[in-house]
């Protein structure tokens, strides 16, 4: 039963994932940068000047989404299992939309970035891992 109301949790959250993306706050920032992040590196000096000109953006985006460790005050450990669940995925959707994009690559960046502690880390690649070699055996 528990297992049912936590997938059913996770299935709305999916549904209603980034729909502040849509609001006039951040709509606007978004799409004057949505084209210049995808040619940018995922924590490079370029991708982060160009997250400066839409501030005002982000800032509303991360009120809205508790996916986002920024939304709390500790980050990460204020977050709960739903939040953390939301926010890889998110971070794999994101490596997608970047010519270079490496999940791996942005578990590591992203561990220093928010303090993820290090078992959390080796859990997120794990999940890689597994689903990789999944992916692999589908083939």
């Amino acid at each position: 039963m528990y297992l049912f109301k936590f997938s059913l949790s996770l299935m709305w959250r999916a549904l209603i994932h980034d729909l502040s993306k849509y609001s006039k706050k951040e709509s606007e920032g978004f799409l004057q940068t949505i084209d210049q992040l995808k040619g940018s590196t995922y924590g490079s000096k370029q991708y982060q000047k160009l997250l400066d000109t839409i501030a005002q953006s982000i800032k509303h985006h991360y009120e809205k989404n508790t996916h986002h460790p920024e939304h709390f005050i500790n980050g990460i450990e204020d977050m709960s299992l739903q939040d953390i669940v939301e926010m890889f995925c998110d971070w794999q959707a994101a490596v997608r939309r970047h010519e270079n994009g490496s999940i791996i690559d942005s578990i590591k960046h992203n561990q220093n970035r928010f303090r993820v502690p290090f078992e959390l880390s080796e859990i997120f690649r794990n999940t890689v891992r597994k689903n990789d070699r999944k992916s692999k055996i589908s083939k």
